[in-house]
């Protein structure tokens, strides 16, 4: 890993969307698109942008499901995470929340 790329990886943790994307991310094997929008009221546009920022700095991936993508945390991101209790910030627990109550019917 380079300097330019380990920056990358952290700047991309830099905003509170990318950071609320990452945690839902972390509790689950995958989300789609429409759960993350459903889960933190984003719109699509909004939700892809900042999924595609992630996926640049090789912190998630995308698989294609039928018509949804469905995106993963990389093994990369665990070290990043692990500097950064995210169980103390009340934001971040309450996307949990929403994420176990949300079903989605769509994906």
């Amino acid at each position: 890993m380079t300097l330019d790329h380990a920056s990358n990886q952290y700047k991309a943790l830099g905003h509170p969307a990318r950071l609320r994307i990452i945690n839902l991310l972390s509790q689950q094997d995958s989300l789609c698109v429409c759960e993350l929008m459903r889960v933190l009221a984003f719109g699509q546009s909004f939700v892809s942008r900042h999924l595609a920022i992630l996926r640049d700095a090789e912190l998630v991936v995308a698989e294609k499901k039928g018509t949804w993508a469905h995106y993963r945390l990389l093994p990369a991101t665990a070290p990043l995470l692990s500097a950064i209790d995210l169980t103390q910030i009340s934001e971040l627990q309450a996307d949990l929340t929403r994420l176990n109550q949300s079903v989605c019917e769509a994906c």
